[in-house]
């Protein structure tokens, strides 16, 4: 007896998420935030931008865009890197040649 599918089989179009580790006092984060926003304008509707605002550069400054979870985040995409700003990950991968899932500085 034939099993009923609840998924299509067939390939996807996939989208990707640039997850940007950043904090409101960083001064070289603008770069970053610019060369995000134009992957996305070269691929519009395919990438999904998520700025993660905290650590030294997040704290301390008005507003305060924290987010609970941010550190854990950053903890995790940082393991085996040393955090340096503008950072990001691309859908929490660790890509070949990298320690991380983090890349930038």
């Amino acid at each position: 007896m034939a099993q009923e599918r609840f998924v299509d089989e067939n390939p996807q179009k996939r989208n990707a998420v640039l997850e940007e580790f950043t904090g409101i006092g960083c001064r070289n984060c603008p770069s970053g935030h610019l060369v995000a926003n134009t992957i996305r304008a070269n691929h519009p509707g395919d990438v999904i931008l998520i700025n993660i605002h905290q650590g030294g550069y997040a704290a301390g400054y008005t507003p305060d865009l924290r987010t609970n979870f941010g550190d854990a985040i950053a903890s995790q995409a940082f393991q085996g890197v040393g955090a340096a700003y503008p950072a990001a990950s691309v859908n929490r991968h660790v890509f070949a040649n990298q320690n991380g899932m983090a890349s930038g500085g």
